[in-house]
């Protein structure tokens, strides 16, 4: 029996169904390895960022204490001194001299001064190219000015027949009097600069321990902040110290996050930023050392720290940066689902024409078959590109051919 056998497939060919079936099921395979992968990918790197983060903010925090302890430990030295009678209180001129001396290593230092129990009060303070001095004498109602050269000389001396500045109700003078040992000031606006700053002042206290003055040494806030600055975290990352009362202490200059807060004390809350709002917001609701919130289409990672017991005062330092910026993992993941899209549909685009070059040749063979299933021995099948499935065409073509001659 001879002739053409025509095939007319029944839906859809085995082959590729199972083939479809297969594919599909690699696909939800990779595709759940994939998102597996980068939620474990993620949360390391979140956890690695967490570390980094906490060690850098401990680290400023180190540098800020050191940038600040110099001038408590100033003020302890005056007392010491005074105690040893190496520093004569009474005598103001010697207290000038020696409040020059103390500005100079210390670039930090806005003022350092001495104020009495009857209201004498001696106070130098940094100005452009030198120093200004100020000397009030209580019992003589005057206070006199005299503004120095860097070298020591003196440009300018002038002399008030008024006393426009009482020590004695200054709270640098007050806090070390109640504490009766270091004391470090709340944020305050400065008398003579009316600038924002804080004072580290120590008590002195007589041979009979009753306490006789205080000395102090003025910050000022600009100060510290330009300290924040030189410890910057890259070009999108902030650093701002806050008190217990979320009260800025200090803030890097040029930051748009705290344009409104320029030469103020000004309240955290306050301030038009949404990145802040959304690191505190996020801190709260944590209750967590370093936490995680996204602000205009971006990833950050931030860190709130306490600064240590003996620094005597509740200060935070927050830190707030990019998560890029320690760990890179904010490729857009909507261009990494697109690619692998991609390359799945590829992929079974090729696939598909593998199935449509080999179906060809396999239905050859198919028709081989039905016919010696038919009885018709004489039919042959004309080779194909495939190596495998010619050498089973070959085999078969034997085959009829020996069935052919039986």
């Amino acid at each position: 029996m001879s002739g053409e056998i025509k095939l007319r497939p029944k839906g859809q060919p085995l082959l590729r169904k199972y083939f479809t079936i297969f594919f599909m099921f690699v696909v939800l395979i990779y595709l759940a390895m994939f998102f597996y992968m980068r939620y474990t990918q993620r949360n390391i790197a979140k956890d690695l960022a967490s570390d980094v983060i906490v060690e850098i903010n401990r680290g400023i925090i180190e540098k800020t204490t050191n940038f600040l302890m110099p001038a408590v430990i100033v003020a302890e030295t005056g007392t010491l001194l005074s105690e040893s009678k190496a520093l004569d209180l009474n005598n103001q001129l010697q207290l000038e001299h020696y409040s020059e001396a103390v500005l100079k290593p210390y670039p930090q230092f806005a003022a350092f001064y001495y104020g009495d129990i009857h209201g004498n009060f001696v106070m130098t303070k940094r100005i452009k190219d030198g120093y200004s001095t100020k000397i009030i004498k209580a019992n003589s109602i005057k206070t006199v000015y005299k503004d120095k050269w860097l070298s020591g000389g003196v440009k300018q001396r002038r002399v008030e027949n008024k006393i426009d500045y009482d020590p004695r109700e200054r709270p640098w003078f007050i806090g070390a009097k109640n504490k009766g040992e270091r004391f470090w000031t709340d944020i305050y606006i400065f008398f003579t600069d009316k600038k924002p700053g804080i004072t580290a002042s120590y008590p002195v206290y007589s041979s009979k321990n009753h306490f006789s003055g205080s000395f102090g040494v003025d910050i000022k806030l600009s100060e510290l902040s330009n300290f924040l600055n030189v410890n910057s975290i890259g070009n999108d990352g902030i650093i701002f110290i806050v008190n217990d009362n979320n009260k800025l202490i200090a803030f890097p200059k040029g930051s748009s996050d705290f344009k409104a807060s320029s030469g103020e004390v000004v309240d955290i809350v306050s301030l038009d930023s949404s990145r802040i709002k959304k690191a505190m917001s996020a801190y709260q609701s944590k209750d967590s050392e370093t936490f995680i919130f996204d602000d205009n289409s971006r990833t950050y990672i931030g860190a709130i720290s306490h600064f240590p017991e003996t620094f005597d005062k509740e200060w935070r330092i927050v830190l707030i940066a990019p998560l890029s910026y320690f760990v890179d993992i904010t490729t857009n993941p909507l261009f990494e689902y697109l690619a692998i899209l991609l390359l799945l549909v590829f992929a079974y685009i090729f696939a598909s024409f593998c199935t449509s070059v080999t179906k060809a040749p396999f239905s050859r063979v198919l028709i081989l078959v039905k016919q010696f299933r038919n009885g018709d021995f004489k039919g042959r099948v004309e080779k194909t590109n495939i190596r495998e499935i010619d050498e089973v065409i070959e085999e078969i073509n034997l085959f009829g051919d020996k069935l052919d001659s039986v």
